[in-house]
């Protein structure tokens, strides 16, 4: 169980630091970086698996696979500016694997 949580942690993180800085979509601004755009998503994904791996309650779970649900919905949020930026395939890859191992997780 906890390796699933750190795998969804370091992906999001992984996630989180991914730059779109030569995209020419206009919601990928020059300077526009995962870490700004999914920092709020990130930190509730953070609290929250660190919450259900101290303590595994359903109620804990539950609130792990929302934020972990939460982070995925505005990751796809900002895909175009991943394909833009030709990482499209690898970004939908790692998106798809993240959203079967948070759907694997039993509460």
């Amino acid at each position: 169980m906890k390796t699933r949580i750190y795998y969804i942690l370091f992906l999001a993180m992984a996630l989180a630091h991914v730059n779109c800085s030569k995209s020419n979509n206009a919601t990928c601004a020059k300077n526009f970086s995962w870490q700004q755009e999914l920092s709020a998503e990130t930190n509730a994904l953070t609290q929250a698996a660190s919450a259900y791996g101290q303590n595994p309650t359903p109620a804990n779970c539950a609130a792990y696979k929302t934020a972990g649900t939460n982070y995925l919905n505005k990751a796809d949020d900002v895909q175009s500016c991943a394909t833009a930026a030709g990482q499209g395939a690898e970004f939908n890859q790692a998106i798809d694997q993240a959203r079967q191992s948070l759907n694997n997780i039993q509460c």
